[in-house]
């Protein structure tokens, strides 16, 4: 029975912003929404608590990742790929899997309009990875605008496709998903079948672990949420309970940082 490791990214440069925008503007919503726009930064790189985190977590995840039955897969964003690639250097990965479509919802965007993302050459001439799904322009290629509701709907099902084809090959025994907190709770949410009309979302703290069990016939079993046991609590950051209330209906609210 193949598991399944769904990763939230460690700290970016945006997480942190946001919290101190957030602790900021806190009696003035409207006001934060608008500084946290501002500082937005639209492919943000790591924080140095950041950095501490994904070499924490490369320390819990590199015995399960060092055995070749298990696949190491990133988003094309480069929080991601940074958190990713230390635990594929702990690891002793040559190489692991950039996945096009694993990018957060929004995509590459600030204040609304798309930004120039990263090409398959850039990326794979950067990291230690083969990329998928990745158009000649970039992985957010060909946007003007920051990712739409119903984009983003149409990726969440094109990535559980993906997900559960391989999980269906038998070709891994563990398959390590490296990605974002949003599309992480839209992707359970789907999975799980959580129906559009209930506001429920999923905590993924920096580095957080959900654990899934996938079985042909049975379906999937929920092992662990956002484990985070890796981190001393000094370094357990993202997951305040103020800030994931925002996902809990995700229809109407489309894009965050």
């Amino acid at each position: 029975m193949p598991r399944l490791l769904l990763v939230r990214h460690a700290q970016s440069e945006n997480n942190l912003s946001n919290a101190r925008i957030r602790e900021q503007f806190r009696s003035d919503p409207e006001r934060m929404q608008l500084e946290a726009n501002r500082a937005r930064q639209a492919d943000p790189e790591l924080t140095e608590t950041g950095r501490e985190q994904a070499s924490l977590l490369a320390k819990t995840l590199a015995p399960i990742l060092a055995s070749s039955r298990s696949l190491l897969v990133s988003s094309p964003m480069r929080r991601a790929l940074r958190t990713a690639a230390a635990s594929a250097e702990r690891a002793g990965i040559d190489r692991f899997t950039c996945e096009g479509e694993l990018f957060e919802v929004g995509g590459c965007h600030y204040c609304d309009e798309a930004r120039p993302s990263s090409t398959t050459a850039q990326i794979e001439a950067e990291f230690p990875v083969a990329c998928r799904n990745i158009g000649p322009e970039g992985w957010y290629g060909g946007r003007a605008v920051s990712e739409r509701a119903n984009e983003v709907s149409a990726r969440v099902d094109r990535v559980i496709t993906w997900a559960n084809t391989i999980l269906a090959s038998g070709d891994h025994d563990t398959i390590v998903v490296v990605t974002h907190g949003d599309l992480l709770s839209r992707w359970l949410r789907r999975w799980l079948h959580v129906p559009a009309s209930r506001g429920l979302a999923f905590v993924h703290g920096n580095t957080g672990v959900t654990t899934l069990s996938w079985d042909p016939s049975d379906g999937l079993l929920l092992e662990g949420l956002n484990a985070v046991e890796h981190l001393p609590a000094p370094l357990r950051t993202g997951a305040d309970s103020e800030f994931w209330w925002r996902y809990a209906w995700p229809e109407s609210n489309a894009i965050h940082s």
